[in-house]
């Protein structure tokens, strides 16, 4: 009988907050940036077609109520803490991930968001918060760790002793590096089956790295990112076809050397402009010009050491 009356009490008093309509003072105590990595594993063996995955985060709201009456506050004091930080609600950050055919993929994702905590009070009840704001998510580095026993695609350290570590990534796909192999025959992007037909004999046996065709129409200005333990200089091979070049290749320099591949009949040649690089990190832009929409080719990546 005492159950049966307590159960009552409780519905007559959510009956009256809720009635009441109380809405809870929020106050924040603290704002703070917070990063953090996370590993996500594709496992694309086996398979002859890429395989993506969309990894995403949105706000949300944590709120610890202690005392009695939990479970009649807590949706009062979500409610509050949620309008106080009603800008930000429909806050998401998205990040798209591409594993290449037959390969095992473990992509590493750097999250930043803000996280603000503070207190609430409605009817004499108190509540603590935590919101989390998803602020950015960037793909740092990605690599094959290989099918069925089989050694990956890439590797990241050249037998000359320089490493080459992909870092990011704007579109997420999967670029693949490749030291030491640069020759007619190997394949010129991650996602497609064209090979090289003419190679100049400077980067014969050289490192490269395969891009993904599929960015050929990216145009940021922070597009590829990688890191390289020594000074080397960096060629970039861009498609012949397209007559405005992309602002940041204008600090290159045109060697008048060219790469070719066979795309059916026809052969693609992909002019190669180079720069110097110290030791550390190298970002490149996109593909082409904001608004290009020809559609022709990803330019490839060379990386030999000084």
């Amino acid at each position: 009988m005492k159950g049966k009356l307590f159960s009552r009490v409780l519905l007559v008093a959510a009956f009256l907050i809720n009635a009441c309509d109380p809405t809870p003072i929020v106050t924040e105590i603290s704002s703070d940036t917070v990063t953090y990595d996370e590993m996500i594993p594709i496992n694309n063996c086996g398979n002859k077609s890429e395989s993506t995955q969309i990894v995403s985060r949105s706000f949300s709201t944590k709120v610890s109520v202690t005392g009695s009456f939990k479970a009649s506050y807590e949706k009062i004091f979500e409610g509050g803490v949620s309008s106080t930080y009603e800008q930000y609600r429909n806050t998401t950050k998205t990040q798209v991930l591409t594993a290449a055919p037959n390969t095992n993929m473990e992509f590493v994702l750097r999250w930043s968001d803000d996280v603000r905590t503070g207190n609430a009070t409605v009817n004499g009840k108190n509540a603590t918060y935590t919101v989390n704001i998803p602020v950015s998510v960037a793909q740092i580095s990605s690599r094959d760790l290989g099918c069925d026993g089989q050694p990956p695609l890439s590797d990241e350290s050249d037998t000359n002793g320089i490493t080459v570590t992909i870092i990011g990534v704007a579109s997420g796909k999967q670029y693949s590096y490749f030291p030491d192999k640069l020759t007619a025959g190997v394949r010129v992007y991650s996602d497609r089956d064209y090979v090289y037909i003419n190679v100049p004999s400077f980067l014969e046996g050289k490192s490269y790295i395969a891009t993904s065709n599929a960015d050929l129409f990216s145009s940021d200005t922070n597009f590829l990112t990688f890191s390289i333990d020594k000074s080397a200089i960096v060629y970039v091979a861009h498609d012949d076809r397209y007559t405005n070049k992309p602002s940041w290749l204008n600090s290159f320099q045109d060697t008048g050397a060219n790469l070719e591949y066979l795309w059916g009949n026809s052969v693609i040649t992909l002019s190669l402009y180079g720069k110097e690089y110290p030791k550390g990190q190298v970002v490149l832009g996109g593909n082409v010009l904001p608004g290009e929409n020809a559609n022709h080719g990803m330019y490839a990546v060379v990386i030999v050491e000084k």
